[in-house]
């Protein structure tokens, strides 16, 4: 449990530092720049899959700020706060998961490939036929990093 706490704590670091290196492109009023508004879809010039990950970042670390509002808000219902403690961690696992698959995606020469994890899912995207090893190699990485079995993981040639 400590060790998913530490890894929570990090991926909490790593989201903060991705929101305020993104920052924002026109002022907000302060209570609104903490959460900022999904952004729009990505120019023509902007290959698909890293405008998928960078608004995957921004609305992750959109997510995280929200969350750690509730737990510090003083007037928040316990419960209110146990969920929000609930989904934090939630999210860091999933995030952990899609670090760990796209670090095999680029073991296995595919270092465009991304992975979505979702709650009970994970969908990897690839940018070239796997060979049947790094499939598996893939598919084993999921399975033992969100603990899923074979038939919740999905890899799609993008």
């Amino acid at each position: 449990m400590k060790g998913k706490v530490m890894n929570a704590l990090l991926l909490l670091t790593v989201g903060a530092a991705l929101y305020f290196s993104v920052g924002t492109r026109e002022k907000e009023p302060p209570a609104l720049s903490a959460f900022p508004a999904a952004q729009a879809l990505p120019a023509a010039t902007e290959a698909p899959l890293s405008a998928f990950r960078s608004r995957r970042a921004r609305e992750r670390a959109r997510e995280q700020a929200a969350l750690q509002a509730v737990l510090q808000d003083a007037s928040a219902p316990e419960e209110e706060k146990a969920e929000a403690r609930r989904r934090l961690l939630s999210l860091s696992e999933r995030m952990e998961t899609e670090l760990s698959v796209e670090a095999a995606l680029a073991a296995a020469g595919d270092g465009q490939g991304i992975c979505d994890a979702g709650d009970g899912e994970v969908t990897v995207y690839v940018t070239r036929e796997l060979t049947a090893a790094a499939a598996a190699l893939i598919l084993d990485t999921v399975r033992s990093g969100a603990g899923l079995p074979a038939e919740c993981v999905r890899i799609a040639v993008f």
